[in-house]
């Protein structure tokens, strides 16, 4: 691993430590506005770690980073504007899964999440809701997304062993700079850095558009495991 990958990955940890659970990173804004206005192409290193919420597995309900927890392992992450289309994206995840099953030794893992919390995330950050009703109704509406979710991953038979479903505010992550009008967006991520242009869909993926998304991750996945064999 080169000294530049471990300093980003130290300096990852200690801000994903650093942060506030419903803040957004800002330190070094500047660089990571600059790899964001290069339109995170193929070799460029991520903008760095931020935090949504889980609504599966054994963290559902709490804060985590996928950035700092795939570190630098081979990872997919995706960004949903919001639930209202999830059959071709739920056949996405279980090609995902069965590829993560299957190659074990890659250790590649996944974080999707979906730009929808019900308004959560702002009203923690509001000042001046006295009666905290406004807080009430944004856990409410973000616990019905949760629940909305769950029930679909069960029903689609979807059984993530790395895979992360979680939510955030619209727009997400700031210093990634997801398009607001985009439906899906898709980064293929390997030791910090892009392993494959961003991929940007502004209609709802349709299952061919999955199939061509899976097929950098097929060729990081191998990659990934042959770098994972002993060394003769």
């Amino acid at each position: 691993m080169s000294n530049r990958m471990v300093r980003f990955l130290a300096v990852a940890l200690a801000l994903a430590v650093a942060l506030p659970s419903f803040g957004a990173d800002k330190q070094g804004q500047s660089d990571k506005d600059a790899a964001a206005q290069a339109g995170l192409r193929s070799g460029d290193t991520l903008p760095g770690p931020f935090q949504v919420l889980s609504v599966t597995g054994p963290r559902t309900g709490k804060f985590l980073s996928p950035v700092v927890d795939y570190g630098v392992k081979p990872f997919v992450l995706v960004f949903v504007k919001d639930t209202k289309n999830l059959d071709n994206l739920g056949k996405f995840l279980q090609k995902l899964n069965a590829l993560i099953a299957k190659h074990p030794d890659a250790r590649l893992g996944a974080c999707v999440t979906f730009l929808e919390d019900g308004g959560y995330r702002k009203a923690l950050a509001t000042k001046g809701d006295a009666d905290g009703k406004g807080l009430a109704k944004a856990i409410d509406d973000k616990e019905a997304i949760e629940s909305k979710l769950r029930d679909w991953a069960g029903s689609s038979g979807l059984k993530l062993d790395r895979v992360f479903i979680t939510v955030d505010h619209p727009g997400g992550p700031e210093q990634y700079r997801i398009d607001p009008e985009a439906s899906t967006t898709v980064l293929v991520c390997d030791k910090l850095q892009l392993a494959a242009d961003r991929v940007v869909f502004k209609a709802e993926p349709k299952q061919k558009d999955w199939d061509d998304v899976l097929k950098p991750v097929e060729k990081l996945v191998a990659r990934a495991e042959r770098e994972a064999r002993p060394k003769k």
